[in-house]
């Protein structure tokens, strides 16, 4: 456990950071798995729909919230994004909050 005691508002906000980052993070996981699956090797390049190919605008790329907001849709093709990608953003997202509740602001 860390040594710093922070207040109840403190600590709130930075669970919620650390689900931002943890859904950050299986983003890009899912990506690098639909880029690796493809064989490309490379994590620089605008993202895209796997279905239409069009690249993708920053506003396509918030995790969850994109997804929501789409209703699990490509904006451009209309076709479904199968929901193991928001699930795996909401899951990574609660695995770093947890590990922030539990350990707290620490290495």
């Amino acid at each position: 456990m860390s040594d710093l005691i922070l207040p109840p508002a403190a600590r709130f906000w930075f669970t919620v950071f650390a689900f931002a980052l943890g859904s950050c993070a299986g983003s890009f996981i899912n990506c690098m798995q639909i880029r690796l699956k493809d064989g490309r090797l490379s994590v620089f390049g605008r993202s895209e729909c796997m279905f239409c190919g069009h690249r993708l605008s920053a506003a396509d790329l918030i995790p969850i919230l994109s997804w929501i907001f789409l209703r699990g849709k490509c904006r451009y093709c209309k076709k479904p994004i199968p929901p193991r990608y928001i699930f795996s953003e909401i899951s990574l997202g609660a695995v770093w909050a947890g590990l922030f509740l539990r350990f707290g602001p620490s290495w």
